[in-house]
């Protein structure tokens, strides 16, 4: 089962984002608020499950450290069939592009 790879209890509440980790999608914003959720959702962990590669991947690694979020956050890179990972999540969250190119 993914989740026990990726070591996530199977009893937590994951929400996956997936895409390119760039600044026009708003990761940065989408840790911040994270921040702000409890660990625990109704006694089940909360997780956040991120789903793609770019150029904001260190400065992403670097803010989830900084405000305490290793442990929530499961990098799960760029997949060829992101299809496990959709069915192992709780929640979806769609991060819009903020801007057009």
């Amino acid at each position: 089962m993914l989740r026990n790879e990726l070591k996530i209890p199977l009893d937590a509440r994951v929400l996956l984002t997936a895409g390119r980790l760039v600044s026009v999608k708003g990761h940065v914003h989408l840790f911040e608020a994270l921040s702000l959720l409890p660990a625990t959702i109704g006694g089940h962990p909360l997780y956040l499950m991120v789903l793609g590669d770019g150029v904001l991947r260190p400065r992403l690694t670097a803010q989830a450290a900084q405000a305490g979020l290793n442990r929530r956050i499961v990098w799960a890179g760029w997949q060829s069939d992101p299809a496990p990972y959709y069915n192992s999540r709780t929640w979806w969250s769609s991060l819009p592009t903020r801007k057009r190119p």
